[in-house]
């Protein structure tokens, strides 16, 4: 007899509108199809951004960037073959305005900039955006609105810049020569250079990045680019449409990586929720199996119908996921919007099938074991109900788990030494807190708590009797939680204790650009305010071109550090003495009479650099070399200026140098800050405090996003717990028939159930917020060389959000169970 599977199909997928296992798989799909299709859609915004703006972005189709001086040469090369050309400076700098000084980042631009696209400005902050080809007229400058804001200034207002006094023209928005740049600490002032000729800004020793702008057709761009492989000075860097942002392209990168793997947190627990649901669902399709093949169904037509019906489940929880996943990255987007200089198109297709994708390919490796064994059920189950289809292969339903996961976590991060982490640190995390829940639940076992109440000693039995299942859960819902806790407590913990580290009068003050004969004139500044005099280290700054005598370039190293490291200028310094917090490892401080260089001890091991090597410098033209007479550690963060490499004194001799310091200034010193600005305008200084400010904004606001997705690992942890509660449903419904007729009340029942659901939760708790302290005192004594401190509110958290959370799902997730008359279980009950 033939079997028509379309009206049996239609059946079916009725019923499975109302079966509990199905709504546990479509719910647990939901859940990692939204995280995964939220990370997708929001990175793909951001790409596409990119690509679509590149050009524009970059303000040219090629540009030269170099810290030093760029030669005339390239600009009438790119001339002589077609090509427009425009030149800009960019440099940190103070601005006043009355007492108020603020440091920004000045772009000082030619009169035709810019080549490519267009310099977006307000002319008040309630105005439209309008689109200027042009820089800003001589005389003016446009500025960023922070900086308006913090100066408590209005278009309109003059303030200084150096020995200059400039008009504020219109409200910066947004500047091609920008990059795209992501952590941009400093507002940007937009001027032109000719408005900088009486400044006393620009200098031979003034920090300036030089830039050359070039556009015009495909062919002389791509000669240009031919001529400047042999011609380029050393240190330039050639930067195209694609090229340009660098720093901006990594730091997505990396960022869509950890969004990604905080996303596949939540198709793992996802996973063991379907795991559970799909072995409880074939559990109860074992009746309807066999009265099929009662009635001549093939074991093929019973596994077409069953993939079938788990196909539409997969496909209803997949799209939701995708609908609510579209919603969601617009909260990820607004997050990050602060750190992301470009405005992001439309959400694109893309993600969106890659999250219907991951979720039939999560359905696929963690529910189709225990599925594909329905067909196996025996007809004879009719008769002798204790048959049923033998078990899933435990290999078999790891192995399709582990693959599907690798996957998508290989999908995720385009990455195999990366998945091969993810994959590993996944299993050893949850076997870990597996294994600990087995424990603590055997441990449990062992409580004889004979003169507690009744709904306590039964709710303790009930944990200990489904320790299986009570350990998957534990194991879930630790993890989605220690997630959670790492990034919210240990992170504020480990920037509490690096703050702790520093003393009060720690320096919050750099300044940089002094010159030799400015340094009397500086100290007595400070002694005629009260303050004392710091001290200023002196500064030469020169290119590594040669390693024993042999000629090195940034195509030398394969290793990004080295090549970045290559292609900019050193600071080098002297001194006499080793500074505080440097200490000597290798080789010798200053012999006396001989020439010397101590190098940093990173920066020895990422040039491959040892005791006795030779170094040669680049210094403005002239060639400095010496040997290597020792390697030190150096305490970066301890405020105080600290050098890669420092020279023995006679070794730099003859160059021209700058000197920098920092120092400390109490708060509501702004008429110090002005006068220091207005007497040396050359002088650089940098506010630590505010940079820290701002760096801990950035820091909180990027966690607050990585939380928002690990929140969904949590929600998956959750619906694991509904699915074991589902997959228990017919055997607590026993147990409640059997205490009624025993003359429990519904009281006695809910408390039962309610202590078996808290205990669940504390140990949740109690495993999260272990498993969060031992990664935090990891990182900070191994990684990042801090003191430990033992945070009560971190095991408080854990223990009442685990406890209150897990009571709060348990007791609505078996209130049916509570409410059905004896009666019915009892005639039901087999």
């Amino acid at each position: 007899m033939s079997v028509s599977l379309g009206p049996l199909l239609w059946r079916s997928l009725r019923g499975d509108l109302r079966s509990g296992s199905l709504r546990i798989i479509a719910l647990a799909l939901c859940v990692a199809v939204t995280a995964i299709t939220a990370v997708g859609l929001f990175t793909d915004r951001v790409a596409r951004a990119m690509s679509q703006q590149a050009a524009a972005q970059i303000g040219a189709d090629l540009l030269v960037r170099s810290p030093i001086s760029l030669p005339a040469e390239l600009t009438r090369h790119a001339e002589s073959i077609g090509l427009r050309a425009s030149s800009s400076l960019r440099f940190p700098s103070v601005v006043l305005h009355g007492e108020r000084t603020l440091l920004v980042d000045v772009h000082a631009v030619g009169a035709d900039y810019p080549l490519r696209g267009a310099i977006h400005v307000q002319a008040t902050p309630g105005s439209g955006v309008q689109s200027r080809l042009h820089p800003p007229p001589a005389g003016t400058l446009w500025l960023a609105r922070s900086a308006l804001l913090r100066l408590h200034l209005k278009v309109g207002d003059r303030l200084q810049l150096g020995r200059t006094t400039l008009t504020v023209g219109a409200i910066l928005r947004s500047d091609p020569g920008r990059g795209g740049g992501l952590l941009q600490f400093a507002p940007q002032a937009l001027v032109r250079t000719a408005s900088l000729a009486q400044s006393g800004l620009l200098n031979a020793q003034s920090r300036v990045r030089y830039t050359l702008y070039l556009a015009g057709s495909t062919a002389a761009v791509t000669q240009m680019r031919r001529w400047l492989k042999v011609h380029a000075p050393p240190a330039a860097r050639v930067e195209g449409p694609r090229d340009g942002a660098p720093e901006l392209r990594v730091a997505l990168e990396r960022a869509q990586r950890f969004l990604g793997l905080a996303a596949l947190a939540a198709v793992l627990l996802g996973g063991a929720a379907i795991a559970v649901a799909a072995r409880e669902f074939a559990r109860r399709e074992a009746d309807q199996a066999a009265i099929m093949r009662c009635l001549s169904a093939t074991p093929g037509v019973l596994l077409r119908l069953t993939l079938l019906r788990l196909g539409s489940v997969g496909v209803l929880g997949s799209a939701l996921g995708v609908g609510f996943g579209y919603l969601a990255q617009e909260g990820l987007a607004a997050l990050l919007a602060q750190l992301i200089a470009v405005p992001l198109p439309a959400p694109g297709g893309g993600a969106l099938l890659l999250g219907m994708g991951s979720g039939l390919l999560t359905l696929a490796g963690f529910g189709l074991p225990p599925i594909l064994r329905i067909k196996d059920v025996p007809p004879l189950r009719i008769l002798r109900r204790e048959l049923s289809a033998p078990p899933p292969s435990a290999w078999l339903s790891a192995s399709t788990a582990i693959t599907a996961l690798a996957a998508l976590a290989w999908w995720q991060t385009d990455d195999l030494r990366l998945t091969a982490w993810v994959l590993g640190g996944a299993l050893v995390s949850v076997l870990g807190l597996w294994l600990a829940a087995r424990l603590l639940i055997r441990l449990l076992s062992a409580w004889r708590a004979t003169r507690a109440p009744f709904g306590l000693r039964f709710g303790l039995r009930s944990l200990v009797r489904r320790r299986e299942i009570g350990a998957v859960q534990l194991a879930a819902i630790g993890l989605g939680m220690t997630a959670l806790l790492l990034l919210a407590f240990v992170r504020g913990n480990l920037l509490d204790s690096w703050q702790a580290t520093l003393p009060p009068d720690a320096p919050n003050q750099f300044a940089i650009g002094i010159q030799s004969a400015q340094r009397t004139a500086l100290q007595g500044y400070f002694s005629a305010h009260g303050l004392p005099a710091p001290t200023l280290h002196p500064v030469v700054r020169g290119r590594l071109t040669a390693i024993d005598g042999k000629a090195v370039s940034a195509g030398d190293y394969p290793r990004g550090r080295a090549r970045n490291l290559l292609r900019h200028e050193f600071n080098l310094s002297w001194s006499r003495t080793l500074q505080a917090g440097n200490h000597i490892v290798a080789g010798h401080w200053w012999d006396t009479g001989g020439k010397g260089l101590s190098v940093e001890q990173g920066l020895a091991h990422t040039l491959h650099l040892k005791v006795g090597q030779t170094l040669t410098f680049d210094v403005g033209g002239q060639h400095v070399t010496a040997p290597i007479a020792s390697l030190r550690t150096v305490q970066w963060d301890n405020f105080h200026p600290n050098f890669f490499i420092v020279a023995q004194p006679g070794v730099l001799d003859g160059l021209h140098e700058s000197w920098m310091t920092s120092f400390y200034l109490p708060h509501g010193q702004d008429a110090f800050v002005a006068g220091l600005v207005r007497q040396f305008p050359a002088v650089t200084l940098f506010n630590v405090d505010a940079l820290l400010g701002q760096i801990r904004a950035i820091v909180d606001r990027a966690i607050w996003a990585v939380q928002y997705v690990f929140a969904f690992a949590l929600l998956a942890g959750i619906v694991v717990l509904i699915a074991a509660i589902d997959g228990t449903r017919h055997e607590r419904r026993r147990e409640a028939a059997l205490l009624r007729t025993l003359g429990a009340s519904n009281a006695q029942l809910r408390a039962a159930v309610a202590y078996e659901f808290l205990l669940l939760g504390l140990i949740c708790g109690l495993l999260a917020a272990t498993v969060a302290s031992g990664i935090g005192y990891a990182l900070a004594t191994r990684v990042f060389d801090l003191s430990w401190r033992f945070d009560p509110m971190l095991w408080l958290s854990a223990l009442l959000g685990g406890g209150v959370g897990v009571l709060a799902v348990g007791l609505l997730g078996t209130r049916d169970v509570l409410r059905t008359a004896p009666q019915s279980l009892l005639r039901t009950a087999r």
